[in-house]
């Protein structure tokens, strides 16, 4: 802990922002002896990987999860004194591309430029998932992809974070991507690809002559709603079974399906929640899209048919999947009376 921030893997991404909720229950409990409304708690942590086992789980106990209303807390508002409601989150696909050349390492001496470096191929394919304007190339990725109407624009234009507060969060210089978006824009209404590790040669210290029998690439896709992963996915294999050099063979793994979740902001519930957050942190929150994905969302719409309340309580600085993340404990603190309010507020005007 340093200042009013506490330090660990976990801390904003998802254990604070969960335990501000566990916090609040105790709380009502123990001031009041009953919670105004019927709670179900439903902890699960596997949503880094997708959740591969939480559709069979809630489909095994619908019966004991079926409620009016749920409510998750694993988003970013905009900073401490400006609180938010997010109500669309992109999908994921991820992929991993492995290619392969010799059956063995090769000294690069005796076989550079005779036997096609994996390593190379590999970066000659990823090379064709974007052009020079950072739009993916994908034939057919853009295909379901439908912008906002005016109206919605403008108001992510007047509540959004700025480009220069996305880079300053981001702790980077400069941007990329499609010129013609704004980076809120870029990271919430558009698609995206990223490379997020590769695998292959040596990478020891010194200096090793090797062209190496296969190099591997993790791709993350992040989906805007009306994209299908599986739809994407079946776009992705063939791109790449066409970039593939015919000197090397690739293979493609899926790691990962999510689909994208939109929430209804007129829905009561989530009225109720921005009376919580107004009562909670003493300004009233704005609507918020995240570029973000979280499995269960989707999966509680589609699996259980319930209406979903994105509270989030995270920073954008909090640095999330990163060295040093934290979490601002005054955060916290209003994340618990928040959820107390949304309590109450649930209990006060039934959310359905």
């Amino acid at each position: 802990m340093r200042g009013e921030d506490i330090y660990g893997r976990g801390a904003s991404d998802n254990k604070g922002q969960l335990f501000a909720h566990v916090k609040a229950l105790e709380s009502y409990l123990h001031t009041t002896g009953a919670l105004p409304v019927n709670v179900v708690c439903l902890f699960e942590g596997e949503e880094e990987i997708g959740s591969p086992n939480l559709g069979a789980l809630l489909t095994r106990r619908s019966d004991a999860l079926q409620a009016q209303v749920a409510v998750l807390s694993d988003t970013p508002i905009l900073a401490p004194d400006r609180p938010a409601v997010t109500y669309s989150l992109r999908g994921a696909l991820s992929l991993e591309l492995e290619v392969r050349g010799p059956a063995r390492d090769l000294h690069s001496g005796q076989f550079g430029g005779a036997v096609h470096n994996p390593l190379q191929a590999l970066c000659e394919i990823i090379a064709t998932l974007h052009d020079a304007d950072g739009r993916v190339a994908i034939p057919g990725f853009h295909n379901r992809v439908v912008e906002p109407g005016e109206a919605e624009l403008a108001y992510m234009e007047r509540v959004g974070p700025s480009d220069n507060n996305i880079l300053h969060d981001a702790s980077a210089e400069r941007d990329w991507g499609e010129i013609e978006y704004s980076l809120y824009e870029r990271t919430t209404i558009r698609p995206a690809l990223t490379v997020n590790g590769i695998t292959g040669g040596y990478a020891g210290a010194g200096v090793k002559a090797v062209i190496p029998a296969r190099a591997t690439a993790k791709l993350n896709f992040r989906l805007v709603p009306r994209q299908q992963p599986a739809e994407v996915e079946a776009l992705v294999r063939d791109h790449i079974a066409r970039a593939t050099p015919p000197t090397v063979r690739s293979t493609v793994r899926t790691k990962l399906l999510a689909d994208p979740a939109v929430v209804n902001r007129r829905l009561p519930a989530v009225r109720a929640a921005a009376r919580a957050y107004q009562r909670g942190f003493g300004v009233a929150p704005v609507f918020r899209r995240s570029g973000g994905t979280i499995p269960v969302a989707s999966m509680l719409q589609r699996q259980l048919g319930l209406p979903v309340v994105l509270m989030g309580f995270a920073l954008p600085d909090d640095r999330m999947h990163a060295p040093n993340e934290k979490f601002h404990l005054p955060n916290f603190r209003r994340g618990i009376a928040t959820s107390v309010y949304l309590l109450e507020e649930m209990a006060n005007r039934s959310p359905q």
